[in-house]
């Protein structure tokens, strides 16, 4: 006889695998929950997280919610500190915030003396909350240039500024600059 030669059945490459959201489909999030699990995560996770996570809601039967959480978009590298900032050092942010509230009221009130007062505090508020906004996303592994620290700056400032802008702010969901009229 012949001899048979044996055939190896052939080996398909293995896809990474994508780690499903940390309750899994069956223990969903509510959209607020996985909003904000996203929002915490490093940028370069954000995408894919969001799309395993719309798997996982379609998977449940909760397209609606899908639809939501498909439309989220990945913060800018900016934006991503900003929301690293509110994070991990909320005081920080609170205390700027405070100065824009001392801010709003000394205009009212026109009160010139401590509206110089307090724009001189607001600049050194906002560099200083502006650093360590760059030193969290350095220590994160994701340093930004200096346009970036400019960028988060000039988000303080709106949020200084503008109370819908500091709301967003303390969201920790910010995706862009922040502006104000």
């Amino acid at each position: 006889g012949r001899r048979r030669r044996r055939v190896r059945p052939r080996r398909h490459r293995q896809r990474p695998r994508i780690r499903r959201m940390e309750r899994g489909p069956a223990h969903p999030r509510s959209v607020e929950e996985t909003a904000d699990h996203l929002y915490a995560l490093p940028r370069e996770q954000f995408i894919s997280s969001r799309d395993v996570a719309v798997r996982d809601l379609r998977a449940t039967a909760r397209a609606d919610e899908a639809a939501v959480i498909r439309t989220l978009k990945k913060p800018t590298a900016a934006a991503w500190a900003l929301n690293v900032l509110v994070r991990e050092d909320r005081v920080q942010v609170d205390a700027l915030l405070a100065v824009g509230d001392e801010l709003r009221r000394a205009q009212r009130a026109l009160s010139g003396d401590q509206l110089r007062a307090l724009s001189g505090q607001r600049h050194d508020v906002v560099r200083a909350v502006a650093a360590r906004a760059a030193g969290l996303a350095a220590a994160a592994g994701h340093p930004l240039s200096s346009a970036g620290v400019d960028q988060v700056a000039r988000s303080l400032d709106a949020a200084l500024a503008d109370p819908a802008a500091a709301e967003v702010l303390l969201s920790g969901r910010v995706t862009a600059e922040l502006t104000y009229a």
